[in-house]
């Protein structure tokens, strides 16, 4: 990964006085890693990207996923753009124009990551949710959506 494991791994940035990621090593890693301090420095956010084919090209500026929807899409239980649950959330986009359904691809990190463990965690621990999420929190995880697209680092998710 570009986070956790890179931070760590002081053969790859010799020199370095500090790095950072979205995951807190473990006390075995702080230990193999021979890191001098560990400390927590503050609370980040993942924004989800989405390019839904409707508003392309569009000047649309307002687009509205909830956190349930958002698990229900990683879980697989919405598979198109024009869910009957994100048309609701979204009545001022041109929804009549879409005679077809649009499916949903979700593009998923394939390798360890920090930031797919607070995602995961996020989605996990969603409250607002009927019912419960069948993601399991991890660096790594067995995503639902039945349409996916696997990336090795941010720079390919983005």
């Amino acid at each position: 990964g570009d986070g956790l494991h890179t931070a760590l791994d002081t053969k790859k940035s010799p020199g370095a006085d500090f790095a950072s990621s979205d995951v807190r090593p473990s006390a075995a890693q702080v230990k193999a890693a021979n890191v001098s301090a560990v400390f927590s420095l503050s609370s980040g956010f993942i924004c989800p990207v989405a390019n839904v084919p409707i508003i392309k090209d569009s000047h649309q500026i307002r687009f509205v996923l909830d956190l349930p929807l958002l698990v229900d899409m990683f879980n697989g239980n919405i598979r198109s753009w024009t869910d009957p649950r994100i048309i609701a959330l979204n009545p001022n986009l041109p929804w009549s124009s879409e005679v077809q359904d649009i499916p949903i691809q979700t593009v998923v990190r394939e390798d360890e990551s920090g930031t797919t463990m607070t995602f995961s965690e996020a989605l996990a621990g969603c409250v607002e949710c009927n019912q419960p999420s069948a993601i399991s929190p991890g660096l790594q995880v067995a995503w639902g959506a039945p349409r996916q697209l696997s990336a090795r680092s941010n720079k390919q998710v983005v």
